[in-house]
């Protein structure tokens, strides 16, 4: 009997660890869809540059307002022809 029991016993705690088990790894797989935002920033850092409208040159642009209503971005060598276009910056 007393057999029987430790047997039940064990059985029962093998079951507990595994089902705890199996639900920390449902837990971990619930949290990896969360993207802890200072990261992110990190590594979003050093991509601000696009490509410029005019030259398609990849630096840091400024936009302008073209004569038709779109906007378009330039780079700092093809701004002065934005400029004397008479584009307005945004």
């Amino acid at each position: 009997m007393i057999a029987a029991l430790a047997a039940a016993a064990a059985a029962l705690a093998i079951a507990f660890i595994g089902a705890a088990a199996a639900y920390r790894g449902i837990a971990r797989k619930r949290t990896r869809h969360v993207v802890r935002l200072a990261d992110y920033r990190r590594s979003q850092a050093g991509k601000t540059a696009q490509k410029c409208s005019s030259c398609g040159k990849t630096a840091k642009l400024r936009h302008y307002a073209l004569e038709n209503g779109s906007v378009a971005g330039f780079c700092p060598a093809c701004r002065v022809q934005a400029e004397k276009r008479g584009l307005l910056p945004l």
